[in-house]
């Protein structure tokens, strides 16, 4: 063993072709000297420019500017020299013309017109049917990978104001690709299925055929009523909060979505509602905004009311961008 220690080589495995490892022995080659020589000395035995070479030793590649000697190399062991896995050019986004927009729009828009009609409910059980999604994972690959449009997908609240207006579902498309085409096959799925489960039923007649669909009618207008007095219209101060925790809570916690629920429900302030809260009502949270270097009361009382004083969520938004002071 000192034998070898005394004897100052090293060795390259190099496989960079198909065929056995190349193994070339380096006489005289110092362990302080830095993995960049090393590199070198590789590219002048495998003739492939060294950038294109990486080095590893015991399972770990090794970093440039170190030493042999500091990357765990001794004297008569081997470095092992393959090329560099070439990354494949990222494809371009997808891009979405007005009218295929409208189109989604007014598709989505059949589901219903609040988050807890019956279309949203069935559109949100397939949402959360591990086969329903990895069928639309399947038509949309890079969807696997983006984490913050799955979140998005299953706030139901989201997506219904997503549908609302064409100029929320191009912003939504332009922050995440993906989304209008996770949102088509999604449609299709809750189409099928629904097409499956009423073949299982033959209409008894026209006339019953019609009185069901008209208590159908009813009982959804109902639940629009019932959730248009119990709570008011998103604003688009608070779709792009909501859009904003969204993204920065792709794998929180079930709190963290509460936060987000909680910014697409709150009240706006209006002037037929009673006065603005004053900023001394907001004392604490203040102090803990200006402490975050946030020192425009006005913009943070704002956030706040926003917010509903959650001062966490309050300090994210004023960060996002997503509100501007009057």
């Amino acid at each position: 063993m000192e034998a070898v220690e005394n004897q100052q080589y090293v060795f390259l495995g190099i496989k960079v072709k198909p065929g056995p490892m190349e193994r070339h022995k380096l006489e005289n080659f110092a362990l302080d000297n830095t993995v960049d020589l090393l590199r070198n000395e590789a590219e002048k035995r495998a003739n492939i420019p060294s950038a294109s070479l990486e080095l590893i030793h015991h399972g770990k590649i090794l970093k440039d500017n170190a030493t042999l000697s500091d990357s765990g190399v001794k004297f008569g062991e081997m470095v092992h020299v393959v090329k560099k896995k070439e990354q494949a050019p990222a494809a371009p986004p997808p891009t979405y013309t007005d009218a295929e927009l409208q189109q989604l729009n007014a598709s989505l828009r059949t589901l219903g017109c609040t988050p807890n009609a019956p279309g949203w409910t069935r559109a949100m059980q397939l949402l959360n049917d591990e086969s329903a999604m990895a069928e639309i994972i399947e038509h949309t690959p890079s969807l696997s990978e983006d984490c913050m449009t799955l979140s998005i997908l299953h706030e139901v609240e989201l997506l219904a104001a997503l549908a609302a207006n064409i100029q929320t579902m191009r912003r939504g498309a332009e922050a995440h690709p993906d989304l209008p085409n996770a949102l088509r096959h999604l449609m299709r799925l809750v189409r099928s299925r629904s097409n499956a489960n009423t073949s299982d039923y033959a209409p008894t007649s026209g006339f019953a055929y019609s009185l069901e669909a008209l208590s159908e009618d009813e009982d959804v207008e109902e639940e629009e009523t019932e959730e248009g007095e119990g709570r008011s219209a998103i604003t688009q101060e608070q779709l792009a909060a909501a859009l904003q925790a969204a993204t920065e809570a792709a794998l929180s916690s079930s709190s963290s979505r509460g936060g987000l629920l909680r910014l697409l429900q709150g009240t706006p302030a209006s002037s037929s509602q009673s006065p603005v809260t004053r900023d001394e009502d907001f004392l604490t949270q203040l102090q803990r905004m200006h402490e975050m270097g946030l020192m425009d009361d006005a913009l943070n009382v704002r956030a706040l009311h926003i917010c509903a004083g959650d001062v966490n969520a309050a300090i994210n938004l004023v960060f996002s961008g997503a509100i501007a002071d009057d």
